[in-house]
């Protein structure tokens, strides 16, 4: 990665696949550390896979995404008002205020009949955040639910270890398919925990949605996945 310094109030940011820096992977502005304006998302080969702007480090507006295997405009708004949280969801989804709680929300898109939940709760133990994925493979079970297929990753990125569990199961009340998508990982002795349903022929989409609201989400004022955090030291002496 590759950083630019402009004598102003922002910096310019380079992002590369390979030390030579001949691939761009993203480049954009940012500002007191945060994106802000523009951005653009490029695969290995040079294409655009993702473009869209930024208001301090958080989605906003129209985002065009352009991989081979799906081609979508998603508009994100900004939602504050999940009293740990801080994050942008796709337009679609509306919240349901009936299963809301001082520490769990969930927002439902009618049209596409998705469903994104996020929660946090203390845990102190690394022991259950490892057995987690156990935990929800046999809440599956015990609600009769039939499991196709499930996985779980470790996965280090951003300058913080998360896991990435899947479930394709069969819903025996819709009598079909649905695709189970979580993210969680251990902030300041909380777990929070991010789960996305939806249909499994809009994995890669969904993959690829929730892995974006969670690198910019902010859990008690705190980016949780902070890309830019090793520069900002380097941007701050610039600037001193």
């Amino acid at each position: 990665m590759s950083c630019t310094y402009e004598k102003s109030d922002k910096t310019k940011f380079v992002g590369y696949y390979d030390q030579e820096e001949s691939k761009i992977k993203m480049e954009g502005l940012l500002k007191d550390g945060m994106e802000i304006g523009e951005w653009s998302f490029f695969d290995e080969q040079g294409n655009q896979i993702q473009n869209g702007y930024y208001l301090n480090g958080i989605q906003i507006g129209v985002w065009k995404y352009r991989y081979p295997t799906f081609k979508i405009d998603i508009v994100w708004d900004t939602i504050t008002n999940c009293t740990d949280f801080k994050f942008s969801l796709p337009h679609s989804f509306k919240i349901a205020t009936e299963y809301q709680t001082d520490s769990s929300y969930t927002f439902i898109d009618n049209i596409e009949n998705e469903v994104f939940s996020i929660y946090n709760f203390e845990c102190l133990n690394r022991e259950y955040v490892e057995s987690f994925y156990k935990k929800n493979y046999d809440d599956f079970i015990n609600q009769n639910y039939r499991i196709k297929t499930s996985s779980s990753s470790i996965i280090k990125s951003e300058n913080i270890l998360y896991f990435l569990d899947e479930f394709r199961v069969f819903h025996p009340q819709a009598k079909k398919d649905i695709l189970v998508v979580m993210i969680y990982a251990v902030i300041r002795n909380n777990m929070v925990v991010l789960n996305y349903t939806s249909d499994p022929d809009k994995y890669l989409m969904v993959k690829t949605i929730i892995e974006d609201i969670f690198s910019h989400l902010y859990f008690k004022g705190e980016r949780v996945a902070d890309p830019f955090r090793d520069i900002q030291a380097t941007i701050r002496e610039m600037n001193s």
